[in-house]
């Protein structure tokens, strides 16, 4: 792989996780709670395992890091996508109060299923350039 592939994987996960910090403020501020399962998948597939597998990348553990960076950012996709903008609900993006936090809140919705699919995509073709280049243990993003 390419360093750009690389450089790209650590713009998206570092930019995806700068967006979920706001996002949680405008959660917390708008009182938008999620049950107890759904607060645990966000803590976990949302915000810690995009930067596990930046790590893993980062340490030249290619497949798993790729495969985690697919499979963190498709479900946090997935999940953002229903939870914002298909399940009725206090976290839907029309459900918020038009306060102080609403355009916040909204913005970094849509920021953030922006910055999930583009890790989706990272992730990949991280996968698909290791795939295509089997022989070559050492295979450079």
């Amino acid at each position: 792989m390419k360093d750009n592939l690389l450089r790209l994987s650590v713009t998206v996960v570092l930019v995806h996780a700068a967006l979920t910090l706001p996002h949680g403020i405008a959660h917390a501020a708008e009182q938008a709670n999620l049950p107890a399962p759904a607060t645990a998948f966000v803590a976990i597939v949302i915000v810690t395992a995009p930067l596990v597998a930046l790590g893993l990348l980062l340490r030249r553990c290619r497949w798993l890091g790729g495969l985690l960076l697919l499979i963190s950012m498709l479900a946090a996709l997935l999940f953002g996508v229903m939870f914002h903008y298909v399940l009725p609900g206090p976290d839907h993006v029309a459900a918020v109060p038009a306060e102080p936090w609403q355009l916040l809140f909204q913005l970094t919705a849509g920021l953030l299923a922006l910055s999930e699919a583009i890790g989706a995509l990272v992730g990949a073709l991280i996968l698909y350039r290791l795939y295509r280049a089997p022989s070559q243990v050492s295979v450079r993003l």
